[in-house]
């Protein structure tokens, strides 16, 4: 029997564009430097990010890092654990000058939090009636 290509795709040990179906709010976790292999280009030490409510890595290229680095107000990726964002797949991503998608790091939009409108009663005037003495 021959070799499927099966068991080497669907499910990646990283972040692609599929897995990600709309934007999603999250915090990242942590950033840790990962041996990462990519198609065409061997393995290569890279870093790769993790955030709550998911079980995979996003490897961080430099348009997404540049990104965090913008966000927290540091280069340094160590700082960055515990920096609120939004993770969306932008499809005007390209790679070797073909448009492809990918998932693209951003700063969450404002939560808008509705006011509850706090209906006060009228001021009731007094009429003053004075009194002969």
């Amino acid at each position: 029997m021959g070799k499927s290509y099966k068991k080497f795709v669907g499910n990646a040990a990283y972040l692609k564009k599929e897995d990600i179906s709309e934007p999603i709010d999250t915090t990242l976790l942590w950033v840790k430097e990962e041996k990462v292999t990519a198609p065409g280009k061997g393995t290569q030490t890279r870093l790769v990010a993790y955030f709550e409510g998911l079980s995979k890595g996003l490897v961080l290229n430099t348009a997404n890092a540049e990104t965090l680095a913008e966000l927290t107000g540091t280069d340094d990726y160590e700082k960055w654990a515990d920096t609120f964002v939004q993770l969306y797949v932008d499809p005007d991503v390209t790679y070797g000058g073909k448009k492809i998608g990918g998932i693209r790091i951003r700063n969450p939009a404002p939560v808008q939090v509705p006011t509850t409108s706090t209906k006060t009663k009228p001021v009731q005037r007094l009429k003053v009636v004075q009194q002969p003495y």
